[in-house]
């Protein structure tokens, strides 16, 4: 009975082990936003976001994303006090050009740039914003795939899936650094051309 006892407990503990180093063929972590496809990045509308000390997805079923208003969209989330910043066109036409798949720069400068501001950890007063600057590995944000959703009359409705790597900085403490990244699913309405 012992032997069997301890036979299941090496079972539990090696299968806990092994799910715990999951890792691809080039040693890299499939679960890390840097590392998924677009397939990967879930299909539900939200932002997620990951540092050193937390991390969390935010639902963005309901959010309302009009970039006919502004084209510098922004929202905040209550339960983590964080805000995100994401430039595109308010134009239909240029939104939907193949061409805008790809790595842009953090920061809030051209269309499909992105920022942030986030808390340290869950419930902190002390706030990271993001290192405005385009570093092909370590910061940057790049959208997988843009698709039509639906039509109005005036607008179209898009679906924009990406994800992004960026430095971030102390606001009030220049000495506090991380680093984020997270995956994004929005709806973004356009106005037709």
């Amino acid at each position: 009975m012992k032997t069997l006892k301890k036979l299941l407990l090496f079972t539990i503990v090696l299968q806990v082990v092994s799910c715990s180093m999951v890792r691809d063929e080039d040693g890299s972590d499939p679960s890390d936003p840097e590392n998924q496809t677009e397939n990967e990045i879930p299909s539900s509308l939200h932002f997620a976001f990951k540092t050193e000390d937390w991390e969390r997805q935010i639902d963005c079923t309901h959010l309302d994303l009009d970039a006919t208003n502004s084209e510098l969209l922004m929202a905040t989330s209550q339960s983590t006090g964080s805000k995100f910043y994401f430039v595109v066109p308010a134009s239909s036409h240029q939104m939907a050009l193949a061409d805008s798949v790809g790595k842009y720069p953090v920061g809030t400068d051209g269309y499909f740039s992105m920022a942030q501001i986030l808390p340290v950890s869950q419930g902190s007063e002390k706030r990271l914003k993001s290192e405005i600057g385009f570093d092909e590995e370590g910061s940057f944000n790049e959208i997988m795939s843009i698709t039509l959703d639906s039509s109005e009359e005036a607008f179209d409705y898009y679906k924009v899936k990406g994800q992004y790597h960026m430095k971030m900085v102390g606001i009030e403490d220049e000495s506090l650094k991380r680093t984020c990244s997270g995956t994004y699913h929005f709806k973004i309405k356009t106005a037709k051309d």
